[in-house]
């Protein structure tokens, strides 16, 4: 299913690879979406980890339009990085 595109209704919270398989959208997610430990900024001043939320294998991955950057947590360096390893240059 590479470039396809689909919209879903999800409850907030549901992650994307949750919305996807309930929508029996054909996405491969290896690793079930667990996510290890990842530091989100919260705001300027506040970076939380969190346990369960983000990429764990960076294999399962979907694109999001640059104009929702501004409410996206930025990425971390070990996002950015896993990501480079596993695409390459497709990384974005």
């Amino acid at each position: 299913m590479q470039g396809n595109r689909a919209t879903v209704p999800a409850r907030v919270g549901t992650s994307l690879l949750a919305a996807a398989k309930h929508h029996k959208i054909d996405i491969e997610g290896p690793c079930g979406g667990g996510g290890g430990p990842v530091s989100v900024r919260r705001t300027e001043n506040w970076v939380e980890t969190t346990f369960g939320e983000g990429p764990t294998c960076f294999y399962c991955h979907v694109q999001i339009a640059s104009k929702y950057n501004s409410i996206l947590p930025e990425d971390s360096e070990h996002v950015t990085e896993g990501l480079a390893n596993v695409w390459d240059e497709e990384a974005t």
